[in-house]
């Protein structure tokens, strides 16, 4: 145990007998004594020396009473003083205390244990405040130092201290300055939050990480994360408050928006299609409670694979995005407009009846109409197929809804485009559109998942034995929305409701049927042609006669063993561009079918004045209604007439034997269906010839 330095002060001359004694009492207590006479000794001492504890003596030749005090406790700093008095002088020993003395000793009553017991207590008030001081220290450093902002203010919100963290994150140029504010009222940024906050803290003592909104200097909004105690003494009333703050403001923005892009279509801003479902969802419970009535919206742009073929999807992109500015001009206050699909937009009209529904729409499709957006110096335009529906009381979920919604935008499509359908309770149309819906997705995901089937359907020679085989190509679609799995395409059937979408359906199947005969024609020598179907749609296609050749030489299918098949109900609307089309291809090699002939207009000025190489005549369509004998005689003129003009004649739907044998009687050239061969799908190199 290390000796503790004890100065005393004090006039010897003056000092009883007992003092002496006690004194060399303490020095074998491993206390080392130093003395001196008068104050300036004293105060001399303390200057060059530090001392565990300070004795002082209030009659002094150069000081005596409060002042001799006063004095020393100037530069004592914290070592504690005892200060010595007579029994006459005792009032002078209690004020001394009051003053800061730690205790006072009466000189006629000193003794050795009363004085080491005053001393044990000033000893262990010095370590107390040694340690006091180096803990100060260490918070003062951390105070200072840490990344946090750090805080006391008095229970009516005035700050007492700031740390230079907060200071800096709330954007002032020094604590000073902050604390000239009041806490709930200049630095919150709502001070009902700061009632709120003082309110809980009162009643809980502690509140940590609370996220709280403050205001900086310039007024700006700073997120952060808010922890507070409050400070009471020993009897439980609150002395003041304290607490840390965190800044979170870039986590809380980089957290925003996520959020925003979580429930945002990236490309136009809009609500994404999940959001949209959750409000429409939330839109459709709240009607329900309150009986108010509710309109979506259904939008689908008209050949928008158009703009993106023609002009790239940048310009697509930036048509989109002027579409959906579009839509959100003409929105009521209330109403939400979101991203559905890729060119589907939906609008969520609340409280919104069928009159108004109406006329919003209409207003949408009028501001539609009117787009121009600019690219390359050419002006895109934008329509589109609208479907309304109006919640009922039957509405469970959103999806109901929607479901009608789109049944009314794809009538709105089959009947042209750009313009709007009310969706209307009508079993018939509703199943027919409802149908072509499902038919129109389930080719739209066969087209990106390359999941049609090419089959073959043989085409055998019935007058010449010797002569070729021909095939021809059939699509098939495994898919939802046919009447029996694997059923063939009636791409006629679906240029009639959708004839962009039959349009890229014909170019798939010529795609990839040229990738397959390249591969295989070689392998089947006894094959001559193989015949694909075009559908009236992609007659309208001005780019056609270039796709066609382009995707021939690009897969190397040789032209001379390709067929192309022309259905005659087409010619009526579209003669020029099939005539034209003829004229381009026939030169390098592909040779054209006039199929269906007898089952539509059956004009023999089309015969005459269209270059095509084979007629194709559907004996089933021809004998309804007539009997065999009747359709047999107009097989057989019409054949004749064939002859006469240098076509080959096919028959197809041939279902029995028994008409594969007349039809050979007469001497017809070719014969196709279930009598001929059912159709096989294109897998095989080799084909029956």
């Amino acid at each position: 145990m290390s000796d503790e330095l004890i100065l005393l002060i004090q006039n010897s001359r003056a000092a009883p007998a007992g003092v002496a004694e006690a004194l060399a009492h303490l020095r074998n207590r491993h206390y080392v004594v130093a003395t001196s006479q008068t104050l300036a000794d004293g105060l001399i001492e303390i200057r060059d020396r530090k001392f565990a504890a300070i004795i002082l003596e209030l009659t002094l030749p150069d000081a005596s009473g409060l002042p001799a005090l006063l004095r020393l406790q100037s530069k004592a700093a914290t070592v504690p003083i005892i200060v010595m008095v007579e029994r006459a002088q005792e009032e002078l020993g209690i004020e001394a205390t009051r003053r800061g003395a730690l205790d006072y000793l009466l000189k006629e009553e000193i003794s050795a244990p009363v004085l080491d017991k005053v001393l044990r207590l000033a000893l262990e008030r010095t370590h107390t405040v040694l340690a006091l001081r180096a803990s100060e220290a260490r918070y003062r450093t951390m105070f200072e130092s840490t990344a946090a902002g750090v805080y006391q203010a008095t229970c009516d919100d005035r700050l007492i201290s700031a740390n230079p963290a907060i200071v800096t994150m709330l954007g002032y140029e020094s604590e000073e300055e902050l604390l000239r504010l009041d806490f709930g009222l200049e630095i919150y940024a709502s001070a009902e939050d700061h009632i709120q906050w003082r309110r809980e803290l009162d009643a809980a003592g502690e509140i940590r990480s609370r996220e709280t909104v403050l205001r900086n200097k310039k007024g700006e909004r700073v997120v952060v994360l808010h922890s507070g105690r409050l400070v009471r003494d020993s009897r439980g009333v609150p002395l003041y408050y304290e607490g840390t703050i965190a800044d979170i403001t870039a986590s809380h923005r980089q957290a925003s928006q996520w959020s925003h892009e979580a429930s945002h279509d990236s490309l136009t801003g809009l609500l994404n299609r999940r959001e949209l479902e959750r409000r429409l969802q939330g839109a459709l419970e709240n009607a329900a409670v309150d009986r108010s009535a509710l309109a979506v919206v259904m939008i689908d742009l008209d050949d928008f694979k158009k703009v993106n073929d023609g002009f790239g999807h940048v310009a697509g992109d930036e048509l989109l995005r002027q579409v959906s500015a579009a839509l959100k001009a003409n929105l009521r206050t209330g109403d939400v407009v979101g991203r559905f699909g890729g060119d589907e937009f939906l609008v969520l009209l609340d409280h919104c009846a069928e009159e108004d529904a109406i006329r919003v729409t209409a207003a949408m499709l009028d501001r539609l109409r009117a787009l121009e957006c600019l690219w390359a110096g050419r002006a895109l335009h934008a329509r589109a197929s609208v479907g309304i529906a109006v919640a009922t009381q039957r509405d469970q979920s959103w999806a109901q809804l929607v479901e009608r919604a789109d049944v009314a935008c794809y009538d709105a499509k089959g009947h042209g485009g750009n313009q709007w359908r009310m969706f209307r309770e009508d079993a018939t149309v509703n199943v027919k559109v409802g149908h072509e819906r499902r038919l129109t997705l389930s080719l739209e995901e066969a087209l990106a998942s390359n999941t049609f089937v090419l089959q073959g359907e043989r085409i055998v020679p019935l007058r010449n034995q010797r002569a070729p085989f021909h095939y021809e190509v059939l699509l098939r679609a495994p898919m939802a929305g046919m009447d029996q799995p694997g059923e063939c395409l009636d791409l006629g059937q679906i240029a009639a409701f959708n004839a962009s979408l039959a349009q890229r359906v014909d170019r798939w199947c010529l795609r990839h049927a040229f990738r397959w005969i390249a591969r295989h024609q070689r392998e089947n020598p006894g094959v001559s042609r193989w015949f694909l179907n075009l559908t009236q749609a992609s007659f309208a296609d001005p780019e056609l006669a270039g796709f066609i050749a382009a995707a021939a030489r690009e897969a190397q299918a040789p032209a001379q063993h390709i067929g192309l098949e022309i259905e005659e109900q087409a010619l009526a609307g579209g003669f020029v561009q099939i005539n034209d089309l003829v004229r381009k291809l026939a030169p390098q090699g592909f040779q054209f079918t006039l199929d269906g002939f007898g089952r539509g207009i059956s004009s023999f000025a089309y015969l005459k004045s269209l270059d095509v190489t084979y007629v194709k005549m559907d004996h089933a369509a021809i004998a309804r209604g007539a009997g065999d004998d009747v359709g047999d005689t107009l097989l057989r003129s019409l054949h004749q007439i064939n002859k006469v003009l240098g076509r080959t004649t096919i028959i197809q739907s041939v279902a029995s034997a028994e008409l594969l044998k007349r039809l050979a009687t007469a001497n017809v050239d070719y014969a196709q269906g279930p009598a001929v061969a059912a159709p096989i799908i294109l897998e095989e190199t080799r084909l029956r010839a």
